[in-house]
């Protein structure tokens, strides 16, 4: 997974959904507005990184262990 980043250094692409951590120590899924050019959450941002990939099925077992 990728390095937090501050967003003093850097912000990410306006419309790309990334990882943010908030002043307050919880995190959340965000983006900053194409519109505005402001985050889409009023909860003040200090860092984030880009979204990890998503998981792959290919091997996902779940259903046949669930069933008797």
């Amino acid at each position: 997974m990728s390095a937090w980043i501050s967003v003093k250094e850097k912000l990410p692409k306006a419309g790309d959904y990334v990882v943010v951590a908030l002043q307050n120590g919880l995190f959340l899924v965000s983006l900053i507005r194409k519109d505005t050019g402001r985050w889409a959450t009023a909860a003040k941002i200090t860092h984030w990184m880009p979204l990890p990939e998503p998981p792959s099925h290919s091997g996902d077992t779940t259903e046949k262990e669930t069933q008797p």
